[in-house]
């Protein structure tokens, strides 16, 4: 199977995220001169389009998984039904966050898992639900609270290094037991995010890069 246009595809996904990240970063350092009320939902809204993009990703990266090409998972864009359903396909279908191990020569040598500090699968969905919440005005009911309420970016910096622990450098379980997908998402050399597909023989056996 020729997975470059998987890994294309994922890689530019990737990239796309990379963006929304700085711009919440240009936020909270406060080089975007916009109100601060504007500066809170335009970080929350890249939240929900980084979410967003993580699900697209996750259907992309499983794309010869049977029931990902049908016409509801091609027209879907809710981070929490493509999630949901992408579980029911395939189980081990999130990301997992690995660093590098590094050997005395500074090549990496080996990849440990990381534990926390990451965004799971399931706070991915209540951030999503938790955007999409912020970014409504709200109705008559609940306007004084929302201008008593002083804008709190705290939450922001957190959900940030969340999705940057889950994606700087992971792996995607394919259906297939003995095959991944690795992504690096800043490379040393061009600072592009890249991924392979690993097999496992007697060690990690590279089959196609991007």
């Amino acid at each position: 199977m020729d997975y470059t246009p998987t890994i294309n595809l994922y890689c530019r996904l990737m990239e796309e995220i990379k963006k929304r990240t700085e711009v919440i970063i240009s936020v909270e350092q406060q080089t975007i001169p916009v109100p601060v009320i504007v500066a809170l939902e335009l970080c929350y809204l890249q939240l929900r389009l980084i979410c967003e993009t993580i699900a697209l990703g996750c259907l992309v990266a499983h794309g010869d998984v049977v029931g990902t090409q049908t016409g509801r998972m091609k027209k879907a864009y809710e981070a929490d039904w493509i999630l949901n359903n992408l579980e029911r396909l395939h189980p081990k279908f999130y990301p997992i966050p690995t660093k590098q191990i590094l050997g005395p020569d500074g090549r990496p040598k080996a990849t440990e898992h990381i534990k926390s500090g990451f965004l799971t699968k399931k706070e991915l969905i209540n951030l999503y639900t938790s955007c999409g919440e912020m970014l409504h005005r709200g109705s008559l009911k609940n306007l004084n609270s929302k201008f008593e309420r002083p804008p709190d970016f705290r939450p922001i910096g957190e959900w940030r290094t969340k999705v940057i622990t889950l994606l700087n450098h992971h792996q995607i379980q394919l259906l297939a037991k003995d095959t991944q997908l690795w992504v690096l998402m800043k490379a040393k050399d061009d600072g592009r995010a890249h991924g392979l597909i690993m097999r496992a023989v007697s060690g990690p056996t590279v089959l196609d890069r991007k």
